[in-house]
């Protein structure tokens, strides 16, 4: 399994910039994995890897076959959830996924009720998790990322008070997290997503008030390290206030964070 783990890390960083080379890397590393996960049905680990492999083989796959693969790869996961009750991995994997397609229904075809009906039961399924497991963090982390996403659906949908409403629960879930792991730089990233995300959508309800106490928050939190972060077309309301210029004006420029050339 390490190798199938080092080919699709290397896969991961070329996804963007050569398609090609990450597929022919994760494609070998996927029928490994299936075998494994056949092999050893109650080994959590092998389905983990399984599941980030197609992950970043979706992303190399036309939208259809994305969304196909994803399908495939949730009905796998289902079955072993039922078949593993005692095992509750398999429902946050299944869960995860199941965000992860719903990503796709919304961007790929533009479909917001099928992406609704998706995390709808992730979030049921998380939420059930951390009632059931409270003091197991990543079941916590899966229902702020399913929240984010939720929120993101909302906001296509132009109801704004229900993505409000939904990155607040992100941020809380996550908040939870970071408490017991204040270190952990991906999940200080998600923070920082969520924060950023909510005051735009508070940018655009028009409670510009609350939207520059999220992001002052966000970077006396050090949430927000550079300029890059809060682009002035994102904020389309707030972008000509002073009070957003002072705020920007407090952080670096991007250039300034790169390290010096040998």
């Amino acid at each position: 399994m390490l190798l199938s783990r080092a080919k699709n890390n290397l896969a991961a960083t070329l996804l963007r910039r050569k398609p090609a080379d990450a597929r022919a890397l994760l494609e070998p590393a996927e029928g490994l994995l299936e075998s494994l996960t056949r092999d050893f049905p109650k080994v959590v680990a092998y389905h983990q890897e399984l599941s980030s492999v197609v992950r970043n083989l979706a992303i190399c796959d036309p939208p259809d076959k994305r969304i196909t693969r994803l399908e495939r790869l949730l009905e796998n996961l289902e079955a072993r959830g039922h078949k593993y009750p005692a095992i509750p991995e398999f429902r946050r994997l299944h869960a995860r996924n199941e965000t992860a397609l719903a990503l796709y229904l919304l961007t790929d075809r533009h479909d917001p009720k099928g992406a609704l009906a998706r995390l709808d039961h992730a979030r049921q399924t998380l939420t059930t998790l951390v009632e059931q497991f409270p003091d197991d963090p990543a079941y916590r982390r899966e229902l702020g990322k399913t929240y984010s996403v939720l929120a993101a659906v909302s906001n296509s949908a132009k109801d704004y008070s229900k993505a409000i409403a939904e990155l607040d629960e992100a941020i809380k879930c996550h908040q939870e997290v970071a408490q017991a792991d204040p270190d952990n730089e991906s999940l200080k990233q998600e923070l920082s997503n969520d924060f950023i995300d909510l005051a735009k959508v508070l940018d655009f309800q028009g409670d510009f008030k609350r939207a520059l106490a999220i992001l002052n928050e966000a970077m006396d939190a050090g949430l927000i390290k550079h300029s890059g972060q809060l682009e002035a077309k994102s904020f389309p309301h707030l972008k000509d206030s002073e009070e957003f210029r002072k705020l920007r004006d407090r952080l670096p420029a991007v250039a300034s964070l790169k390290p010096p050339a040998p």
